[in-house]
């Protein structure tokens, strides 16, 4: 499950920017899409801090048809909250950040067809100071359910009929990460390039782009096609071994800045070192205590930057 850090919704907008974005994206001379308006004042529901302002936002959830069963946001899904051992600041948060994951979860997978399936029920623990979600989880199942039903399908038709389909569907996908410049369907790429040939030739298709073999070890992380990232930072975490909070607050702030990973949070950077083994639990502790990493203007005079720099020159030339 996702970790949804208070901090990380707090100083990002301020309760007058929430407050005039959701009154643009209401008006009818706002040419959003309605679908993309929903899910826009869904999220922007994460960063209220004002009670005031979460009570209004949320009548607008019934007027706009945002969720069907208004009365479990308010009911169950908050019911097994201590309230009292949480702050003022606190409660709003916790509020907010669950009444968003319900909307959406509402809005992109309660409309889908899969009411019935005991997999797709959102699930919300509460922290100190973060709820944690199962919504992307959720999301990644549809996903594989699709997918699972159109494999077995079209199993068994002739063979002819099936490599089609798998060189369709492969374009299409790749073709939605393309133009997004993102990693959604990572998995299912690599799944019919698979199925399409065994020896990942590469996919053609009249109407849209080569699609590059991707040997990117972590996808959600590095950008890229290639592994020059992830090669990049496994030589400097070798050379210098890092270990303080200091060290990888820059070195993740000039892997932003190079645009050699993608604009992820810190914690989920930090989640990603503790799974691969890069940093320990006393890491993690310090990192939980302080939030996020130093801001790059307080890290740039680093000892580690000479090394940085040889490092990037080598795996990607002189910028």
């Amino acid at each position: 499950m996702k970790k949804l850090f208070f901090s990380d919704y707090r100083n990002v907008y301020s309760d007058s920017d929430v407050f005039l974005m959701i009154q643009h994206l209401i008006k009818k001379e706002c040419d959003i899409d309605i679908p993309l308006k929903r899910m826009a004042i869904a999220e922007l529901i994460k960063h209220i801090n004002s009670s005031t302002l979460l009570s209004k936002t949320l009548d607008l959830v019934i007027d706009f048809d945002l969720f069907d069963g208004f009365t479990f946001l308010n009911n169950e899904l908050i019911s097994n909250v201590d309230f009292d051992s949480y702050s003022d600041s606190d409660r709003i948060k916790i509020k907010a950040i669950s009444f968003s994951e319900a909307i959406l979860f509402n809005l992109y997978l309660g409309r889908l067809g899969f009411k019935q399936d005991p997999n797709l029920v959102l699930q919300l623990n509460y922290g100190k100071d973060y709820v944690e979600s199962n919504y992307d989880e959720i999301y990644s199942y549809t996903k594989r359910k699709v997918y699972s039903g159109l494999l077995t399908h079209f199993g068994n038709q002739p063979e002819e009929i099936k490599q089609d389909f798998y060189k369709k569907a492969l374009s299409s996908i790749a073709q939605l990460d393309y133009e997004n410049a993102t990693n959604t369907f990572s998995e299912e790429k690599q799944l019919f390039r698979d199925l399409i040939n065994p020896i990942a030739m590469v996919v053609r298709q009249d109407n849209f782009p080569e699609i590059p073999i991707s040997t990117n070890s972590y996808p959600k992380i590095f950008l890229g096609t290639d592994d020059k990232g992830y090669q990049l930072f496994r030589e400097f975490v070798n050379l210098t071994q890092i270990k303080e909070h200091k060290d990888w607050s820059f070195f993740f702030q000039f892997l932003l800045k190079d645009e050699i990973i993608w604009p992820i949070k810190h914690s989920t950077f930090v989640d990603w070192l503790y799974s691969e083994g890069y940093v320990n639990q006393d890491f993690c502790d310090e990192f939980e205590q302080k939030r996020n990493f130093t801001s790059l203007k307080k890290v740039k005079g680093n000892a580690l930057l000479n090394t940085y720099k040889q490092l990037r020159k080598k795996h990607f030339g002189n910028y």
